[in-house]
């Protein structure tokens, strides 16, 4: 269930599109608002559809590098821009605050949230995206001794009640995904680290905790029933929202009835907390009920024009799905044949309103080993999604595409850094690097800002 490194591509899958048509369609409400205004990026994705896409406007033939920072560990969560401060945080358990002008270095927390395993399982820190609440001046973080944390933007100190113990057994259970705010309720999707399985005791039990920011009350969503049978929510953006219930991608369930027990290996549709009941869920054909074909991957919410609202997900196989909100349990309508059915397909696809653009990282894009990179398609008429064109990146890791006016930012794993014209694909700028671009890149006061190796970059225009 777990990726930090994508292996090399082998096999190019056939791409599969499907259309469909529009008829009675009750629109919902808009939803491009949802989240954080344009000015800010305060968890995974930039807002609660995790869209990816800010307006903006840089000039990226002449962009370059305008700070770089060296961190004390690798970034796998993407930063956090908040008034003119950039937030990041590291495996090494820490949590960074940086003038986002000139990277001068504000504060930094060594939170010591580390968890070491034996069996080869690594070393953890902070994967997960922490999330910004400014109502209550404060950013939340949790790592790998399942303690959550709650700290001070602008000094840095803990909070008072924090930090909060979440998981009770941190040397079984994780947090990968991003944390993220909505409606003064805390979502935290709990997974395994290696898929490690024995006795209940020993293996995780995913679920999602929902803690009350007002009440500090918690209640809970056991995808898979029972205890310690699996079922994580380890996708890198947690949960979506779209004012009326949340989405979240679920990973492989251990249990005698299967790998899709319960929900696991679904996409789950739910309402908010308290209830955090599921109205809906899905696994499509194409997800194999063996092997370790799950969904590594929040759900991104989005409507084209002349479609009604949809919800689009990668699956470790190497297909991405779309389905209707209103009709989740109908099955996919589209299914797209991205990956290669070797490298893992996680993360999430990105999309820009403005642009009406669903763009794809780490897609096959050729016959030989390596030939990965991103997928971009167009919605015509009768909702059909059509290819827009492919543009070969690089090999590994490859992060959720961002989209910044008409400019397709990615960390392309070994490729490094590059910028793509939205139109064709062409590349407009790219800067090698030293370590992989492991973490999504956000964008904040018209400036880009990378995680690279154990480094963070400020990428603008002079």
């Amino acid at each position: 269930m777990w990726l930090r490194l994508g292996a090399l591509a082998t096999v190019l899958a056939a791409l599969a599109v499907a259309a469909w048509p529009v008829s009675g369609q009750a629109r919902f409400p808009t939803e491009s608002e949802q989240g954080a205004p344009p000015d800010e990026w305060l968890s995974y994705g930039h807002d609660d559809r995790l869209t990816n896409s800010v307006p903006g406007f840089l000039r990226p033939r002449s962009l370059a590098r305008l700070w770089r920072v060296t961190l004390d560990g690798q970034a796998f969560g993407s930063p956090l821009y908040f008034r003119g401060t950039v937030y990041v945080a590291t495996e090494a358990g820490s949590l960074y605050a940086f003038e986002a002008a000139t990277g001068a270095l504000r504060w930094r927390d060594q939170l010591n949230a580390v968890q070491e395993l034996p069996d080869g399982c690594g070393t953890w820190g902070i994967t997960s995206t922490p999330t910004i609440y400014p109502e209550l001046n404060a950013i939340f973080a949790i790592g790998g001794d399942g303690l959550l944390h709650s700290i001070d933007l602008k000094t840095g100190a803990e909070r008072p009640s924090f930090p909060l113990r979440l998981i009770d057994r941190p040397a079984v259970e994780y947090v990968w995904g991003g944390l993220r705010i909505v409606a003064g309720t805390l979502y935290v999707p709990i997974a395994a680290y290696c898929d490690e399985t024995g006795t209940p005791e020993d293996t995780a039990d995913g679920r999602i905790v929902a803690l009350d920011l007002a009440t500090m009350s918690m209640s809970f969503l056991d995808t898979v029933p029972g205890p310690g049978n699996l079922g994580g929510v380890w996708g890198y953006g947690g949960v979506s929202y779209d004012g009326r219930h949340l989405y979240a991608g679920v990973g492989n369930a251990f249990s005698e009835d299967g790998e899709d027990a319960g929900y696991g290996d679904h996409l789950i549709q739910f309402t908010p907390a308290p209830s955090l009941q599921v109205v809906a869920s899905n696994k499509p054909a194409e997800v194999s009920p063996t092997g370790d074909e799950d969904f590594g991957a929040a759900p991104l919410l989005f409507q084209p024009k002349g479609c009604p609202p949809l919800a689009a997900a990668n699956n470790k196989s190497g297909y991405a799905f779309v389905w209707r909100r209103s009709k989740i349990a109908d099955g996919p309508l589209v299914t797209f044949g991205l990956g290669d059915g070797v490298s893992e397909f996680v993360g999430s696809p990105s999309w820009s309103d403005a642009l009406g653009l669903l763009v794809f990282a780490e897609a096959k894009v050729g016959n030989a080993p390596g030939d990965e990179g991103v997928a971009a398609f167009r919605v015509a008429r009768h909702c059909r999604f059509v290819e827009a064109w492919r543009t070969p990146t690089g090999t590994g890791i490859q992060t959720a595409p961002l989209l910044v006016g008409s400019v397709v930012f990615t960390g392309a794993g070994s490729g490094g850094l590059y910028a793509l014209g939205a139109a064709t694909g062409a590349v407009l700028w790219h800067e090698e690097t030293a370590e992989p671009a492991s973490a999504p890149l956000i964008e904040g006061d018209n400036r880009i800002f990378a995680p690279v190796g154990s480094s963070l970059e400020a990428i603008g225009n002079p």
